[in-house]
């Protein structure tokens, strides 16, 4: 037997005013435990909610976040999210409580649309956000009932016209039928469904497109992870910072030692550098031949001191007398300092210690003083002096 009743769905007192952004909030709502943050990455998102640019969903999520929605903490190693009730909900209980009748109406164990997530229905131009709604409503239950049933239960959400469109659209794919004024839905709805979305241009197709396309990009990222380079939210927050070089504002990626040399998108081996800067060394480097790189040796006289600040610390220094190097165009000088650079990274590589992540510090103990006034601030990837 089919439930008999539809899930009592009301609309909190106050609520995003984009749909898209009410049913993630309430399926994050319906996912999240107390002391287990729900991880949402969004390769995960465009599967759950077929959806063709995963730039939206986050774009989505972004604007909870900003609004006080949510409240989101990075996951080690991943660029996905933990999400968890922002301060919108947790001062406000009794609009807490209302988000979570909401969100149990729609993605709980006896949810209006909870057998729907994973599936191709929520794909634009199939069923989307707001008609995935009616036909929830419409299969939920074995018994008849009336236009204005639907009207009465969903008028809230959508449109009139909303409605209409996704009845006629479900009577067309046999999902229901249609007699004497009464929808009720067929015996072979979800084979039908299943045909529906079979054929439609964003039902299945766009979901095995977009289950290959995560596929890729969680192979690629796992790549990237493994050999130890820059991440696409890594590059990005890399070219936040202004040019290494000149100061001003940054959108390429300056590689020390250069790429020619062995250098790679580790986040210790690069910096942010404009377009201009970065073409001014391209002639210099060119004319540098290339050489065998000679492992250096490397003694870690203090397990407290992480080396990798110390190679940071060399390289910034070797890449000021570079640029210097090359605006005289002293070539020897430019190999003799790449040499020294590749050697120090080659002995960390050799006893791997050229990790991505800083050692963890020894915390300041209690008490401490510290030096008091304005102390001048120097951000790391900032512009060098040389």
């Amino acid at each position: 037997m089919g439930v008999v009743k539809l899930p009592n769905l009301v609309l909190p007192s106050e609520s995003p005013a984009a749909a898209t952004q009410r049913i993630y909030l309430a399926f994050i709502i319906s996912e999240f435990r107390i002391g287990h943050p729900f991880e949402l990455s969004q390769r995960s998102g465009r599967k759950l909610f077929n959806r063709g640019k995963g730039g939206d969903f986050s774009k989505d999520l972004r604007e909870l976040r900003a609004k006080g929605w949510l409240t989101a903490q990075k996951v080690e190693d991943t660029e996905g999210l933990c999400y968890s009730p922002g301060r919108k909900l947790t001062s406000n209980s009794p609009l807490h409580e209302e988000w979570l009748a909401f969100a149990t109406s729609l993605f709980g164990n006896q949810g209006l649309v909870s057998k729907f997530v994973n599936s191709p229905v929520w794909g634009h131009g199939v069923f989307g956000f707001r008609q995935t709604l009616v036909l929830g409503a419409l299969v939920y239950r074995k018994q008849r009932f009336r236009r204005v049933d639907l009207v009465n239960y969903l008028q809230e959400f959508m449109s009139l016209s909303t409605i209409d469109s996704a009845l006629k659209k479900m009577v067309e794919a046999k999902i229901v039928s249609y007699t004497d004024g009464f929808y009720i839905r067929s015996q072979s709805w979800e084979e039908n469904l299943k045909v529906f979305v079979d054929g439609h241009p964003g039902g299945k197709a766009r979901q095995v497109r977009i289950r290959h396309e995560v596929k890729i990009d969680r192979r690629v990222y796992s790549n990237l992870i493994r050999e130890g380079k820059l991440t696409p939210i890594e590059r990005k927050k890399l070219l936040k910072n202004p040019c290494v070089r000149c100061g001003r504002k940054s959108k390429e990626v300056e590689h020390f030692p250069p790429v020619k040399f062995g250098g790679k998108d580790h986040p210790h081996l690069v910096w942010a550098i404009c377009h201009s800067c970065n073409a001014k060394t391209k002639a210099f480097i060119r004319k540098i031949d290339k050489f065998e790189v000679r492992p250096g040796k490397f003694h870690l006289l203090d397990s407290d001191i992480d080396p990798n600040d110390m190679l940071r610390a060399s390289l910034s220094d070797g890449l000021g007398k570079f640029y210097r190097a090359a605006e005289k165009r002293d070539y020897a000088e430019g190999r003799r300092i790449v040499e020294k650079a590749c050697s120090f990274i080659q002995a960390l590589e050799a006893d791997a210690l050229l990790w991505k992540r800083r050692k963890t510090r020894k915390k300041r103990a209690p008490g401490t003083r510290v030096k008091k006034g304005k102390r001048p601030m120097v951000r790391e990837s900032s512009r060098l002096k040389y």
